[in-house]
């Protein structure tokens, strides 16, 4: 097993959970291992990353030195998080509000915060530091933050939706942070009491790809998460599937696609038959307002949007030609739903009704 974060422990137990008794060595480096709390079950740690992989040797070198054998091997490497453009000095990066929460744990005399980053994650960062009583700066590279990901709607939207609650967006790029001051290339300073970095996932295939398995944007993988080498399976952030729905390849950003991708996976190691065929999914929450993605933002021509982005109910649909690819749901706390009832958070079910009726 290559890695100790999310995607390695719902491998491991999902191949305990299928029966599999033999042994599991776990090769990631130590500080890695450490921060998997708690221990991953069943496995030997070996406190070493594998800098190499011998797939016709089915073998794998560690950073040690040290050589390992194996009939089956599974790489479940976590995204690497990095700017956009690079810049000097260094800052905590965070995935989600909960990393953001556990690093802030006993400072409660914070007051002033700056989040660099051009993602969906920094605004919900932003929105919870807010809502923690923080004065918020989002700092993002030049352009309308989002449109070229979301479209120009649901992007100004969204960036409606922070400014109004008290969230500053500042367009520029970031040139050196030292501590908690950050200096952009026109010279502007921000200083505050707390930085930290929101960027988006890169897939981490430098290992897959100097072993020569098929690698494009990440590793690529078949419905049973097998990768192009015999024996060779992966499944988390660093893979790319060819989502069933709209034919073109996909990512996960969600723990729970991880974790049903490492079902599929070890049924299939041990010759049971199974197929990852979910769609893509993940939710952000930015204040009162959840929304709930179902599907592959990744190419798209045009973008549809029914209800009212400012009001208790939207769906936004992105196509590709005539072809459906992805649906997002916003939903407001307390607004009222078709129907008439109340409406709470967002729930996937809705999403994925919402797509399965459309394609």
């Amino acid at each position: 097993m290559v890695g100790a974060g999310a995607a390695a422990r719902c491998a491991v137990e999902a191949l305990r959970a299928e029966g599999y008794a033999g042994p599991i060595a776990l090769a990631a480096a130590a500080e890695e291992q450490a921060s998997a709390t708690p221990a991953l079950p069943g496995t030997t740690p070996l406190g070493s990353a594998v800098v190499a992989l011998d797939v016709a040797a089915c073998t794998a070198r560690c950073a040690d030195g040290l050589t390992l054998a194996w009939s089956r091997a599974v790489l479940a490497l976590d995204a690497r998080l990095q700017p956009p453009t690079p810049f000097s000095g260094a800052l905590p990066i965070v995935r989600s509000v909960a990393e953001a929460r556990a690093l802030m744990a006993g400072s409660a005399r914070l007051r002033q915060a700056v989040v660099v980053g051009a993602t969906l994650v920094a605004l919900e960062l932003a929105a919870s530091l807010v809502e923690r009583g923080l004065a918020v700066t989002v700092v993002h590279d030049d352009g309308p933050m989002l449109s070229g990901l979301l479209g120009d709607a649901l992007a100004a939207a969204l960036r409606s939706l922070v400014t109004g609650r008290g969230v500053t967006l500042v367009a520029g790029r970031v040139r050196h942070v030292e501590g908690a001051r950050v200096t952009l290339d026109d010279g502007q300073v921000l200083e505050a009491d707390l930085v930290l970095g929101a960027f988006a996932a890169v897939p981490s295939t430098a290992l897959a790809r100097a072993a020569g398995l098929a690698v494009e944007g990440g590793v690529l993988v078949d419905l049973q998460l097998a990768t192009s080498a015999p024996g060779v399976f992966a499944i988390g952030e660093c893979v790319r599937w060819p989502d069933r729905q709209t034919g073109a390849r996909a990512t996960t950003a969600h723990w729970a696609g991880a974790q049903r991708q490492a079902e599929v996976m070890a049924r299939t190691l041990l010759g049971k038959r199974d197929r990852f065929d979910a769609a893509p999914f993940f939710r952000a929450r930015l204040f009162d307002v959840t929304l709930t993605f179902l599907g592959n933002v990744e190419a798209w021509d045009t973008v549809e949007v029914q209800g009212a982005l400012t009001g208790d109910e939207a769906t936004v649909t992105w196509r590709e030609g005539e072809r459906l690819v992805a649906v997002v749901t916003l939903t407001r706390e307390g607004g009222v739903r078709r129907g008439g009832s109340r409406s709470g958070r967002g729930s996937s079910d809705d999403a994925a009704q919402g797509a399965s009726g459309s394609r």
